[in-house]
């Protein structure tokens, strides 16, 4: 991931998520998930854009420039602390996956449950050896087996 350089805010292990949607627009529902995350106190939302695959290359929206009425409550996104930390080539990739017309939600969200855990183990000589996020689509076909 790219991003701000510099010192800044500490951060815990983050995570990017992109979320592909056939259209342009990101469905308001999903927004409001969006926007009820970020009043989570389980993980901080730092950066939300929106990617859109362009005949001139890539149309990057960042969040607080969304508008529509499925956009409301997102000004509160404004000011994000992380922003920029979903980079450029993040987006890129992002953007090589969608097909025609298609768009993305790309999230960086920081997990606070794992800062006081990393750290911990940090201080005691540990590295972090493996994390993986297994879908949820996953996760839910292999329990119904």
């Amino acid at each position: 991931m790219g991003g701000p350089s510099g010192t800044g805010p500490g951060f815990g292990p983050v995570e990017l998520i992109a979320l592909a949607f056939p259209g342009a627009d990101v469905p308001a529902p999903v927004l409001a998930e969006v926007v009820a995350l970020a009043g989570s106190d389980r993980v901080r939302v730092v950066d939300v854009v929106l990617v859109r695959p362009d005949e001139d290359g890539l149309e990057i929206v960042e969040v607080a420039d969304l508008d529509g009425p499925a956009a409301d409550g997102l000004a509160d996104l404004a000011d994000l602390v992380g922003r920029g930390l979903a980079g450029e080539h993040d987006l890129g990739l992002v953007a090589e996956s969608l097909p025609p017309g298609a768009s993305a939600l790309v999230l960086v969200v920081e997990h606070l449950w794992a800062a006081a855990l990393a750290g911990a183990a940090r201080e005691a000589g540990a590295v972090v050896a493996l994390t993986e996020l297994v879908p949820a689509e996953v996760v839910n076909a292999l329990a119904a087996t």
